[in-house]
Formats: structure tokens, C-alpha cells, sequence
């Protein structure tokens, strides 16, 4: 990640994911389901938030008041590879759409810890 130590604001510069997605049908779509993962993953370190009022009311009403990571804020490059390693199935197929969700958001978290120097204690970072 960069992170601007003045602002607060952070960007993920790269991403590597590495995924076994058992036997292959279809490469774009396992290559675009793992993308949107890691976008997942990102956006719930860098925006993501239920917020409630004092009396327990939620303040949002959709998934757009809540915070959600676009194109612009997401990572500026995410090199997706998967290997093949047929599962038990007769398909011999796996997920994938949660793969690059499972691991984007710890790593976020973690890189983010580094270049603050500190522990982190909640989600969303927020820059204040």
C-alpha cells in the first residue's frame, strides 16, 4: 500500500492472488470472479461501514450509503493466477468467488499496519 502519512488516505498499489480453483470451465470468468473478490476485500478495510444511530437505527438504506470501492479507488494492479487442482467433485470443479475476498481483506489490514507502523484496532481505516 501507499499511504499518505499527513491525509491518512491509502491506496493498494499491487495485489497478488494465488488461488486454487479446481478444474477450469471458463479462465475469464475465474480471472474476473477473483478480481472482484480482492476488490471486495479492499473496500471493507478501506470504506465499508454499517453505521447506527444512538437508538440502534441503521444509517444506511442501501449498499452505497455504507461505502463501496470503485475502479478509481481500487487497486492499481491485481495480477490473478490460479492453479488446478480438481476437487472431489464429478465436475472436478471449485469456488471462486469468495477466494479473492478470503485473503484481500487480511492482507489490506496487515500491509496497512506496516506502512502505519502500529496495530490496527477497527474497520473501516478511516484517515482521521
Amino acid at each position: 500500500v501507499e499511504l499518505d502519512h499527513e491525509t491518512g488516505i491509502f491506496r493498494v498499489v499491487e495485489y497478488y492472488a494465488v488461488d486454487d480453483v479446481g478444474r477450469v470451465l471458463n479462465h475469464e470468468e475465474i480471472e474476473g470472479q477473483i478480481i472482484g473478490g480482492v476488490l471486495q476485500g479492499v473496500s471493507q478495510v478501506m470504506m465499508e461501514a454499517v453505521k447506527f444511530d444512538e437508538r440502534g437505527n441503521p444509517m444506511c438504506s442501501s449498499v452505497a450509503d455504507c461505502g463501496m470501492l470503485t475502479a478509481v479507488e481500487g487497486p492499481r494492479r491485481v495480477n490473478a493466477d490460479y492453479v488446478e487442482f480438481r476437487s472431489s467433485l464429478l465436475s472436478g470443479s471449485r469456488g471462486v468467488g469468495e477466494a479473492g475476498t478470503t485473503g484481500a481483506l487480511p492482507a489490506t489490514f496487515i500491509a496497512l499496519e506496516k506502512a502505519l507502523g502500529r496495530r490496527l484496532s477497527s474497520l473501516p481505516f478511516e484517515p482521521q
